[in-house]
């Protein structure tokens, strides 16, 4: 068939009221959770008592911080220490230095206690993330929590990347076009060098 003279017709047109339906519902769902939801929730992370960091009771604190096991704070060497992530706490800035001590709640004895802080550096915005520098163990125990986190920790870390993001979807967008315009000119070399290169 010749793309110029080939008849043309509309297809699945039965499917075209069911799309309209389905598209108003997703309208009208997202209206209302503009209007009565706080999108800026999903943001932030909750303390070990569900209470948003940044928001309510802890509107000063708004960085997550896995406090040290208190076994913890006797150990001396550094890769065998071990952090609480079952008992997150706000705070209102992430602890620099092993001089300082944050209130935490430790679930054997059913209550709050002060327990020694370890060097950390904030992390997109709203979590302590250890230093590297000073234990890699803690900081390995923090990544695997990062890796496992829950969907709404990863929805805020895209949230709160989305320069990175939009800069690095322009960037591959500007890329893609010149590769497609340069295909335009010369393709053989094109594929060839791939082929090279690979």
């Amino acid at each position: 068939f010749d793309p110029a003279t080939v008849p043309r017709e509309c297809t699945d047109a039965c499917w075209i009221i069911p799309f309209v339906i389905c598209l108003g519902l997703f309208i009208f769902v997202c209206s209302d959770a503009l209007q009565k939801g706080d999108l800026s929730n999903l943001v932030r992370l909750p303390d070990l008592n569900g209470h948003l960091c940044g928001r309510g009771i802890n509107r000063d604190k708004p960085f997550l911080y896995f406090c040290m096991q208190e076994s913890s704070q006797w150990v001396f060497q550094g890769n065998d220490k071990r952090l609480d992530m079952a008992n997150p706490v706000c705070v209102g800035i992430c602890p620099g230095t092993y001089n300082t001590s944050t209130r935490c709640w430790l679930p054997l004895n059913q209550t709050y206690k002060w327990v020694q802080d370890y060097p950390t550096q904030p992390f997109i915005g709203f979590l302590c993330r250890p230093s590297r520098k000073f234990t890699s163990s803690l900081s390995d125990q923090f990544m695997r929590f990062v890796q496992t986190a829950p969907p709404v920790a990863s929805f805020s870390m895209i949230i709160k990347a989305w320069e990175s993001l939009v800069w690095v979807a322009f960037v591959a967008l500007v890329f893609s076009y010149l590769f497609i315009a340069a295909l335009s000119f010369c393709a053989p070399c094109l594929v060839l060098a791939g082929v090279l290169i690979v």
